[in-house]
């Protein structure tokens, strides 16, 4: 839990570790008034925000560790001692792992679109994009060439893990490939950094991308009381004595 106390926008955030069974992991939370957040002075404190990291399991099971977070715009009161958190999030959650097709790409080339069986809002087919760019600042290993995967894809499909093959159709050696990630979120959509030391003879690679995709509504259940640690100063804009 944190606090913050900025000029313009104080409040406050919880966050929470989540270990969810296979095939339902959650994705996106959904409106509901069925949860309350409350400090022990009897404050009611609104719900601003929910979101979710994902940190998917490195054997490549469908097990996933999940990040919670919740945001308030309010702080509790000055007198308060804790907030109890109370009811249940209704969230979409993942039901489904999926293999998508091997894609062709070319490094340092432009993006490739890989279509999907959902469709959007509008009754489009969905998509996930590969676009491969070299990576500068991490140290240089001979004989490879760091290159970025940004792979990009609608809030309602989850990013899983990818395979790698070379452009004889190889698939690349666990030692010859060092990874990792990160991913934000803007709008309806995500955007997922994957790195990897690739040969740098290579010039194509065949990528295939594995995903979640929600079809399921869950509840996460709150009934958590947590303290606050201590007093709660003003905002650093107002006067003190």
């Amino acid at each position: 839990m944190s606090l913050s106390q900025g000029k313009n926008r104080p409040g406050i955030s919880f966050s929470f570790r989540l270990t969810p069974q296979a095939g339902q992991v959650p994705l996106i939370p959904l409106a509901s008034d069925a949860f309350t957040a409350t400090d022990s002075t009897g404050k009611a404190l609104p719900c601003l925000s929910i979101n979710f990291s994902h940190y998917p399991d490195p054997a490549g099971t469908e097990d996933y560790t999940v990040d919670m977070y919740l945001s308030s715009d309010s702080l509790p009161d000055a007198r308060a001692t804790s907030v109890s958190l109370k009811g249940a999030i209704p969230v979409l959650a993942a039901d489904k792992k999926q293999a998508l097709p091997w894609q062709a790409i070319t490094l340092g080339g432009d993006a490739v679109s890989i279509p999907l069986s959902e469709r959007d809002r509008e009754g489009k087919k969905k998509s996930i994009t590969v676009k491969a760019q070299v990576h500068e600042g991490l140290i240089p290993v001979e004989g490879f060439t760091y290159w970025r995967l940004t792979i990009t894809g609608d809030e309602d499909i989850l990013f899983h893990s990818l395979a790698l093959k070379d452009h004889e159709g190889k698939e690349l050696p666990p030692d010859a490939r060092h990874h990792s990630h990160f991913g934000n979120k803007s709008g309806h959509q995500w955007e997922m950094d994957w790195l990897h030391a690739i040969p740098e003879e290579e010039k194509t690679l065949l990528v295939r991308i594995f995903c979640l995709s929600g079809k399921k509504n869950m509840n996460i259940p709150m009934d958590q009381t947590i303290g606050l640690g201590g007093p709660i100063s003003p905002p650093s804009n107002t006067p003190t004595p």
